[in-house]
């Protein structure tokens, strides 16, 4: 097989589980939607500083709101997901939880409830019973998917589709500014029904207004 008929496959193998993990617009109301909109885009800062301070991946932040935005699409079977959209204590609850669990399983650190709750709730807000308690429940609303696809993945496999000659000038700086304007992106509740992949190619594409066109040459 060669690498580009691999990288292809992968490509089609992410974009199936990109429909799979799709997540639907959870806030109602004009009034509702700029609020949470407000509240989701702070917690998204809060993560990514979060992971900043552990000296984790940014991508770790971006999947943590994945499965928030994806309990909180639950609300219509899981009473816990219905109290987070409206009780802010719960809200902060889930959203560490949601942190916490995407630690554990993509970084290379052994970590546990209780640090999470000294780390990340100083005050004491939320045990690590609490976490423990909500970890459950997030997980049951999520049916145990945790592995989907992230803009970050879809950025990387794109930008591989580049010639080799122009991947060598500009790889590096694509990647970067095509990463941070994912970031960006994610801190926007408008991103939250968009394929992970959209978001990736829409990255891409303001990463490359700031590249000079000769630097794309072939």
């Amino acid at each position: 097989m060669s690498q580009a008929t691999d990288l292809y496959e992968r490509i089609s193998a992410i974009l199936k589980q990109d429909e799979e993990y799709l997540c639907h617009a959870y806030l109602k109301g004009a009034k509702v939607t700029k609020k949470g909109a407000s509240c989701r885009a702070k917690v998204c800062r809060w993560m990514y500083k979060a992971v900043d301070r552990m000296n984790c991946q940014r991508e770790t932040a971006i999947i943590a709101m994945s499965y928030l935005d994806r309990f909180l699409c639950c609300s219509s079977i899981s009473p816990r997901a219905r109290t987070a959209l409206c009780n802010r204590m719960e809200y902060q609850l889930a959203a560490m939880t949601c942190l916490y669990v995407a630690i554990k399983i993509i970084e290379p650190i052994d970590i546990d409830a209780a640090t999470i709750s000294k780390l990340l709730s100083p005050r004491g807000l939320h045990s690590a019973e609490d976490i423990i308690s909500c970890e459950r429940d997030i997980l049951t609303s999520l049916r145990w998917k945790v592995n989907g696809p992230t803009p970050f993945q879809f950025i990387s496999y794109i930008l591989e589709l580049l010639p080799e000659s122009v991947r060598s000038t500009v790889a590096s700086k694509m990647n970067e500014d095509s990463r941070r304007q994912a970031e960006l992106a994610i801190e926007d509740y408008a991103s939250v029904i968009l394929h992970r992949s959209i978001i990736a190619i829409a990255s891409i594409l303001n990463a490359l207004e700031h590249i000079p066109q000769d630097d794309l040459s072939i």
